[in-house]
Parts: structure tokens; sequence; C-alpha cells
């Protein structure tokens, strides 16, 4: 859970699709 907060904490600009997107790639690695 805090990869995703930590996306959004050095990655502030992100935009709503690119954090899902994010999230999408990260649960595919795990």
């Amino acid at each position: 859970m805090r990869r995703y907060e930590n996306l959004v904490i050095v990655k502030p600009t992100f935009t709503a699709e690119e954090i899902q997107a994010s999230i999408k790639a990260i649960e595919e690695t795990i």
C-alpha cells in the first residue's frame, strides 16, 4: 500500500490516469 503513497509523493503531478496505470503495473509485478 505504501508504494502507491510513494508514487503520489514522488510525482505529485501525476494525473489520475497515470496513477491508475502505475497501480496496474505494480499489481502485475506482484
